[in-house]
């Protein structure tokens, strides 16, 4: 089925003028900005990166293979997206302070600017700083990502924000934490099957006062976008991914007209196992969840595994490096674990 590869290939040869704004398009853009753009010293459209200084280095994370390569290119040569320039790249990575943070503005020629924080990438400091969103709220990312919106809308009259992920995590919690005049300059919140929130943000005047302006849409087998998750999920669309590769925005599947292929189907075996898990973190103390988060990727710290591209390269030989790691573990930690790991699957 097409996705959103094919979107392009079907509707780039049309301006914004001719097909608006819509959400496949900042699907396309949330996917683009797993692209390394901090590294590209020619920003001025997304064409001109093609023969900029550093371009090797834009397909770092290869998580996402020959896909990402293709959507790049399709995308740098299609009349819709080829002048779109790449505005205020921020990038901060700290394993000291845990905090892994990408966010990026692109201008498409015709259409409002477009706010997109980049999901989780292939440096593990960023997975731990995922799973400390179990126990704390402001994560790093999060706190970053209000500054940056803030930053990013002065002298911009309206704008979307998107992000997949992690990223639309961080595209609602910015929006949802930042002035009432900020907000009303907002078109539209896209947030692709970002984790959720350990509170519902339907509580939150700042989520009614945005008047449905934020479109949570997830995949049919949706595992990230439930979690943590206490309000409704908003659009479910069709996806030719399998259990947590459904996650994968190139599975979603794309109709001709140009629009994601919506359905009310889901798994429901997945989904009654995502709300036990759900329910087993909340039974945690947020003392238990982060001493066990923090022997965690103490295992990875000690085992030097700090990106995972490199690890799945030689992956035979760094679990077993991991393993090595688990083992020198004291007795404590190592019940700590299997304690934590056992109450969160069967609570």
């Amino acid at each position: 089925m097409p996705n959103i590869i094919d979107f392009i290939l079907l509707q780039g040869g049309k301006t914004f003028a001719e097909k608006p704004f819509c959400p496949v398009d900042a699907a396309v853009l949330s996917q683009l900005s797993y692209l390394k753009f901090e590294h590209i010293d020619n920003t001025e459209t997304l064409l001109a990166t093609l023969g900029a200084a550093g371009r090797e280095r834009l397909f770092e994370d290869e998580r996402f293979g020959e896909d990402q390569r293709r959507l790049y290119f399709e995308a740098a040569f299609s009349v819709r997206y080829q002048s779109m320039k790449v505005r205020d790249v921020q990038s901060v990575k700290n394993d000291d302070s845990e905090v892994c943070f990408c966010a990026m503005v692109f201008e498409p020629e015709g259409c409002a600017p477009v706010v997109v924080f980049r999901g989780t990438d292939e440096f593990v400091v960023g997975w731990k700083e995922d799973f400390a969103m179990a126990y704390r709220c402001p994560v790093p990312a999060q706190t970053l990502s209000v500054d940056y919106l803030a930053e990013a809308a002065a002298g911009r009259r309206e704008f979307y924000v998107c992000g997949h992920s992690k990223g639309g995590n961080l595209a609602e919690y910015s929006v949802l934490h930042s002035g009432a005049e900020l907000r009303s300059r907002v078109k539209m919140v896209y947030d692709f099957d970002g984790p959720g929130f350990a509170s519902s943000v339907l509580d939150m005047p700042e989520y009614t006062e945005m008047g449905g302006r934020i479109m949570k849409i997830v995949p049919r087998q949706s595992f990230v976008g439930q979690l943590l998750r206490s309000d409704a999920i908003g659009h479910r669309v069709d996806s030719d991914g399998a259990a947590i590769f459904q996650h994968d925005i190139f599975n979603w599947r794309v109709d001709s007209y140009g629009d994601f292929i919506y359905t009310d189907d889901e798994s429901v075996g997945l989904s009654t196992a995502i709300g036990r898990l759900n329910a087993n973190i909340a039974k945690l103390s947020a003392d238990q969840l982060e001493r066990f988060v923090d022997a965690l990727f103490a295992v990875l710290k000690d085992a030097d595994i700090d990106n995972l591209v490199d690890f799945s390269k030689n992956w035979r030989h760094n679990s077993r490096r991991i393993l090595s790691a688990y083992n020198d573990l004291d007795e404590t930690t190592k019940e700590l674990l299997g304690d934590t790991v056992a109450e969160l699957i069967f609570g």
